[in-house]
């Protein structure tokens, strides 16, 4: 049975897997990108964070050094709140862009995020509810 650390390892494994790759690869402590991810694709998120009282919320997400944010959704229903984030892949084949960096996206909601849990759309999951900045 294989045990999966993290969110963004199962993401990297199955994408891994999809892509044919015929051993598993270590990803780096930020990730890696699989090679053969289509020119544009749904980034992962990590976290989130927010003031109880404010219409913004910030979402940490990981995608390859050379890649470029292409847009920032939030699709908000009553209990919760879906964030789409797309990124265009640049062609570049070389190692250092599939690497996986960190980056914040800051997005507005039509109203404070309260209760609701926030949902990833790269894998369905709610992602870590984070404690709201003093």
């Amino acid at each position: 049975m294989i045990q999966i650390a993290s969110r963004a390892g199962a993401v990297l494994l199955i994408g891994l897997l999809a892509g044919g790759c015929a051993g598993p690869q270590q990803p780096s402590p930020t990730g890696t990108i699989p090679p053969n991810s289509p020119a544009d694709y749904i980034a992962v998120l990590f976290n989130y964070r927010t003031e109880q009282t404010s219409n913004s919320i910030t979402v940490t997400t990981g995608y390859g050094a050379c890649d470029t944010l292409k847009s920032a959704e939030a699709t908000e229903k009553a209990d919760s709140v879906t964030i789409t984030i797309t990124v265009s892949r640049e062609p570049d084949s070389s190692s250092t862009c599939q690497i996986a960096k960190n980056h914040d996206v800051t997005l507005t909601l039509k109203a404070p995020l309260g209760t609701r849990k926030v949902i990833d759309a790269a894998g369905g999951e709610t992602i870590a509810t984070a404690k709201p900045t003093p």
